[in-house]
Order: C-alpha cells, then structure tokens, then sequence
C-alpha cells in the first residue's frame, strides 16, 4: 500500500506543483471575490453613474 501512495505524495509535494497550485487557488479567489462584490455591492447602487464607476474600480482592483 505503500507504494501507491509513494509517488503521489512525492508527486504532490513537488515545489514546481504546489506554485501551480498556488497560483491556481490565487486566481480562483480573486475570481470569486470579485463576483461576490459584483452580485452584492455594485449590483445595490442605483445611480447609472455611481454604479458605472464602481464597476470601473471594481475591475481595476480585480487586475491588481
């Protein structure tokens, strides 16, 4: 039984892999947040302008 889980874990644990991984997570997260504010801050303002600014900073923010 050892010797399956062996080559995994050393598979797994592998520096290259866990900055994929890493960098995966990352962009993952900041999709997310990025949604989530969409959905429950920006989508609230009701002025046009107001609104159009905050999705404007909200973009910029995500691509920092």
């Amino acid at each position: 039984m050892n010797f399956e889980t062996e080559p995994i874990s050393h598979w797994l644990f592998d520096p290259t892999v866990g900055k994929i991984i890493s960098a995966i997570v990352g962009i993952f997260l900041i999709f997310v947040i990025t949604k989530l504010s969409k959905r429950y801050i920006v989508n609230k303002i009701k002025d046009s302008e107001n609104r159009y600014r905050a999705k404007k900073q909200q973009l910029f923010l995500a691509m920092l």
